[in-house]
């Protein structure tokens, strides 16, 4: 279980776009990005994320072991999207998740690297 968990909420008219071009620029970082539905899997050395697009915009849950990597992730996603969305200006709002709280079932845990499902490789494109 990952100690260091929060999520955010981007609104987007083209979620998926966004999420791809987010995807596009983290590439290099990541050890594995995947696809399981809708959700795409990001995993790092000590903790991932999962980009979720809705209708509204773009959901992001980031999991780390240790606020380093926890805050690295966060910044990465962070300046993606900044380059990515021109017209993107305002701040990210981080909600914490506490520890022992109830977690989302829907929201899959990032610590797995290939969850039963997924698609995807290694620094690969997707699609």
């Amino acid at each position: 279980m990952s100690k260091y968990v929060a999520e955010a909420f981007v609104p987007t008219p083209d979620a998926e776009r966004l999420a791809q071009k987010v995807c596009d620029r983290s590439r290099e970082y990541c050890t594995y990005i995947g696809v399981v539905g809708t959700d795409t899997l990001l995993d790092f050395t000590g903790g991932g994320a999962i980009l979720r697009p809705t209708d509204e915009g773009l959901q992001f849950r980031v999991e780390a072991k240790n606020v380093v990597t926890f805050y690295a992730i966060r910044t990465l996603l962070q300046g993606s999207l900044s380059a990515t969305a021109v017209a993107f200006r305002e701040s990210v709002e981080w909600r914490p998740i506490e520890e022992g709280s109830e977690k989302d079932p829907t929201w899959l845990s990032v610590g797995r690297i290939k969850p039963e499902g997924a698609t995807g490789v290694a620094r690969r494109r997707l699609g």
